[in-house]
């Protein structure tokens, strides 16, 4: 997957900020407030790409409608001036040293046993999917536990 898009629709609400957090820093996109600039009822949207972590804040009154979709790039293998994007090499180094210490630890899983991680993004698959076939769709701290294991 490539990134998102949000499409939020002009409906009486507070809250539902959308925050995204990339490396250092924090953006809030405040879809109710740009369009209470409008002369007239106006759509708001949002793009950005799959490295960015992002969180919808609880709205407190009103209905938030928003559709989103995942945007995916076409065929990248055919397409080499497409970009790569990947996570910061710092967290996942990090991340890294944790999980082999851990490892290493025989008091960790001293009978052996089955270590697992959950996705924290929602993804398109379905139980034939191949992990080879999600590799490069993954997102955010996902992609950083994929490289690190």
């Amino acid at each position: 997957m490539f990134g998102s898009l949000a499409i939020i629709y002009p409906t009486p609400h507070e809250g539902g900020e959308l925050t995204l957090h990339h490396k250092d820093h924090e953006w809030r996109f405040n879809a109710n407030s740009l369009a209470s600039l409008q002369p007239s009822h106006s759509l708001a949207y949002i793009a950005f790409s799959n490295d960015i972590e992002h969180e919808v804040l609880k709205v407190t009154s009103g209905h938030r409608v928003t559709v989103t979709y995942n945007l995916y790039m076409v065929d990248p293998v055919l397409k080499p001036e497409a970009p790569v994007i990947t996570p910061s090499l710092k967290n996942t180094l990090n991340l890294q040293v944790a999980l082999q210490g851990l490892l290493k630890s025989l008091e960790f899983l001293p009978d052996g046993g089955t270590l697992c991680f959950g996705l924290t993004h929602l993804y398109p698959i379905t139980s034939k999917t191949e992990l080879w076939e999600m590799a490069n769709h993954l997102k955010g701290t996902d992609t950083h536990m994929y490289q690190t294991c």
